[in-house]
């Protein structure tokens, strides 16, 4: 075995897996429900006068060559035609050292497949968040929904979910939602600008435009949908010395906006200094990303440069050609959360010196492969 990040309370810390057998789950649920019946690690449940199927498997390492964040539970062979029934659920059971922390899988994109050797899979912030916040929901790329509940909150969703089948979406989840579906799919560097420009923004004529584009439409939802104000709102006012961050929650924490190319591996952030600063005062920070794919200017004949150079009333029509986009195409939309936990799994990435040949400061880098340990929400576009 091998010591791997756990999450005690509401710290992460390294040691080994704890394994419930089938016996003391039974036990465990026994605590809060009526157990009717229990077979290997299926388990059925009597609660508010209905009878609902647990099947249930330890959340362990993934192990090697994995990073220790990594965790699952395995599926077993035979659970297919169990799933079947619309009364029968996925649940992960957590234990370390008394934190005990339930996950519900979505079960959708496992009815219709063989489960030979398939793993359902949840890592070690999702579990920190759950603890933290008593019901933590996420939803990655492939459209798998979990939901990671504290010991106190598990019957509760139980009853509400899976029993009398409410929607249950967490106020971020919602917003979330609501401002991938307001973002639209393919951005035109031309019709950005005009847009921009018509509405007289501030950053009208910047030549990364589609950045801008996404600060302003990420103000104009804000304004168009005001219940989110309660969420957050756009940090207009940056003064020196203040915090350059785009975002301020309402909740006592920052985040920012990016916008990345899909054909790049790893996520720059913001200046070091300013990130690890707003992470130990705050607690977390996060980053709302637009993923997208990009076709060059220069590839649809500098129509966009030039559109660009004339708005400015640029001599030179061409400046800037080798690297304006011409459009984008939005794939997807990520939230990131940086927390004092996850704070060590993010690198600096030097930027070299200015023109005057000080040294900029370094940003901080995200690594495509430790990505997962720092998503709490992606989905497409």
């Amino acid at each position: 075995m091998k010591q791997v990040e756990q999450i005690n309370k509401d710290r992460v810390v390294m040691g080994f897996d704890e394994r419930k057998s089938s016996k003391e789950i039974e036990v465990i649920l026994k605590e809060t429900f009526d157990v009717v019946d229990r077979k290997h690690s299926e388990f059925d449940i009597k609660i508010e006068g209905k009878e609902i199927t647990f099947l249930i498997k330890n959340i362990t390492y993934l192990g090697n060559p994995h990073p220790t964040y990594t965790k699952r539970i395995q599926l077993s062979n035979g659970w297919e035609e169990k799933l079947q029934n619309e009364n029968t659920f996925i649940i992960g059971i957590y234990n370390f050292k008394g934190t005990r922390l339930y996950v519900y899988f979505d079960k959708k994109n496992f009815v219709n497949r063989r489960l030979n050797n398939s793993s359902a899979h949840v890592w070690a912030n999702d579990l920190l968040k759950g603890f933290q916040d008593g019901i933590f929901q996420k939803i990655d790329i492939r459209n798998n929904e979990i939901f990671v509940l504290r010991e106190d909150k598990f019957y509760e969703f139980v009853k509400e979910k899976l029993v009398l089948d409410k929607n249950i979406q967490t106020d971020e989840f919602e917003f979330f939602e609501d401002l991938k579906s307001s973002l639209g799919s393919n951005w035109n560097g031309i019709d950005c600008y005009k847009e921009m420009i018509r509405e007289n923004y501030p950053n009208k004529y910047q030549a990364e435009w589609a950045g801008f584009f996404f600060e302003y439409k990420f103000e104009l939802f804000l304004q168009m949908n005001t219940k989110y104000k309660s969420i957050c709102e756009f940090n207009k006012q940056k003064k020196k010395g203040s915090i350059d961050l785009d975002i301020k929650f309402k909740k006592g924490f920052y985040g920012d906006l990016k916008v990345h190319s899909k054909s790049s591996s790893d996520i720059l952030g913001n200046d070091a200094k300013t990130i690890f600063g707003s992470v130990k005062k705050d607690g977390k920070l996060w980053y709302i990303v637009v993923n997208h794919s990009t076709v060059k200017d220069k590839d649809k004949g500098y129509v966009t440069t030039e559109y660009w150079n004339k708005a400015l009333r640029k001599e030179d029509l061409r400046s800037y050609h080798s690297r304006m986009k011409h459009s984008v195409k939005l794939e997807s939309l990520q939230i990131l959360e940086i927390n004092t936990y996850n704070l060590n799994h993010i690198s600096e990435f030097n930027q070299g010196a200015n023109s005057n040949s000080l040294l900029r400061n370094p940003k901080i880098k995200i690594n495509k492969k430790a990505l997962k340990n720092f998503l709490i929400y992606e989905s497409n576009i």
